[in-house]
């Protein structure tokens, strides 16, 4: 059988070196980007010492609506998260810590929210907020009307609702449904969030960019719930009904 005989000259080496190196360079970045989204990912399940994510996801369906669910565990008693969730007087508390673009990660944001106010003899959530664009979408001091309904408060569960009434050219509708069942060690929130933006709004949103901004704020908030929470533990007296 005839051989063929390979020299091995300088330009070979020249040429085995560098495309070595290449290879060793896009290995070496998708090893690091693959520790990096892992270790993304272990942050989100893992909120705080008392707080788990356990799953969040976002979708648009197919009325055209942004929907977000998002499922989360804390150490929080069961009473005292029910009684914080359903204190809506004390919102501007707590809910809004991060959100209005004084934080770093939401200068960028187009919707920040500034304030709460709880209208009791109405039973109504209204919601302030600012849309960061050119007129005639963007605007400030928006005022969002959230009708609030309790749909089941008892020992083993709490379901309430907050349903906007009113629309403006940035939002034509936007709910928001709570759920929350006592565990063995604290308590599970469920949450689920539906958005319909304006048909002019809808063009400046796609789904990645939709999904990064929500999940945040949902995940923020539920961080803003247990810090309030533990000063609330801290002293009794500032516990919501208690």
């Amino acid at each position: 059988m005839p051989t063929v005989e390979v020299s091995w000259t300088d330009s070979n080496r020249d040429k085995f070196k560098t495309d070595h190196n290449v290879i060793r360079q896009r290995v070496g970045g998708y090893v690091k980007r693959t520790i990096f989204f892992r270790l993304a990912a272990c942050f989100l399940i893992f909120l705080s010492p008392d707080l788990f994510c356990l799953d969040i996801k976002t979708d648009f369906t197919e009325s055209k609506d942004y929907r977000t669910v998002g499922i989360f565990s804390t150490a929080a008693e069961y009473n005292t998260v029910s009684r914080v969730l359903t204190d809506f007087e004390s919102y501007n508390r707590w809910v809004l810590r991060g959100l209005d673009g004084k934080d770093p990660g939401t200068e960028d944001f187009i919707g920040l929210m500034k304030e709460t106010v709880y209208h009791r003899e109405r039973e109504v959530l209204e919601l302030i907020y600012d849309v960061r664009l050119p007129w005639p979408l963007g605007s400030l001091g928006n005022s969002a009307l959230f009708d609030i309904t309790i749909l089941d408060r008892s020992s083993n569960s709490l379901t309430f609702n907050l349903d906007m009434t009113n629309t403006s050219a940035a939002l034509k509708s936007a709910s928001l449904d709570v759920t929350v069942f006592p565990e063995n060690q604290g308590c599970r929130i469920e949450t689920t969030a539906l958005i319909h933006f304006s048909f002019f709004l809808n063009l400046l949103f796609n789904l990645p960019a939709y999904k990064k901004t929500i999940e945040w704020r949902i995940v923020r908030v539920m961080l803003n719930m247990e810090a309030f929470i533990e000063t609330c533990v801290q002293s009794e007296s500032l516990i919501p009904g208690g």
